[in-house]
């Protein structure tokens, strides 16, 4: 028994495109944001619990993220760029446009990570669990922005988010 198993294992290791990644449905494309980093943070790294100087950590309950980022054909990607971004445990972007506006700053909280994929296509942040937040009349669900950019692609950096064009 284990002896097929580990042959028809292997007939899906060794096929051009596993049977599994087959399976798997293309992560939908989507514009950026809201409230992309306007300018750039003091570190560019995958922790945003502390920011360089910071004697604290930043306020909530400190996340882990980890996962694997994995080509059409099921295979790993290696030294693609994945950026985080969130709000702080008051509700409130590193932006000067941030949503909950009224929110507390966070003066420990860099807001803004990145982390370059292993060989295994593997990643990890630590953060802080970003709360839901509201603005006069509407309530935004907890949320982590991801972006995702290819192996060449240098910090990527969008314009500034203001009331006027949002």
């Amino acid at each position: 028994m284990l002896k097929a198993a580990g042959a028809f294992g292997g007939a899906l290791l060794g096929s051009a495109v596993p049977a599994w990644a087959k399976l798997l449905p293309p992560t939908p494309g989507q514009t950026p944001g809201p409230f992309y980093t306007e300018f750039p943070p003091q570190s560019l790294h995958n922790g945003l619990v502390c920011k360089p100087g910071a004697i604290k950590p930043a306020k909530g309950q400190i996340l882990f993220i980890s996962g694997r980022l994995l080509g059409p054909a099921g295979r790993p990607i290696q030294g693609a760029r994945i950026e985080i971004w969130h709000a702080n445990a008051f509700g409130r972007y590193h932006h000067p446009y941030g949503a909950g506006g009224a929110g507390a700053v966070d003066p420990n909280f860099q807001g803004f990570g990145h982390h370059r994929t292993a060989k295994d296509g593997g990643y990890e942040f630590r953060t802080i669990k970003p709360p839901a937040y509201s603005g006069d009349e509407w309530v935004r669900a907890p949320r982590i922005h991801l972006l995702v950019a290819p192996r060449a692609a240098a910090p990527v950096r969008r314009r500034c988010i203001s009331p006027a064009n949002r």
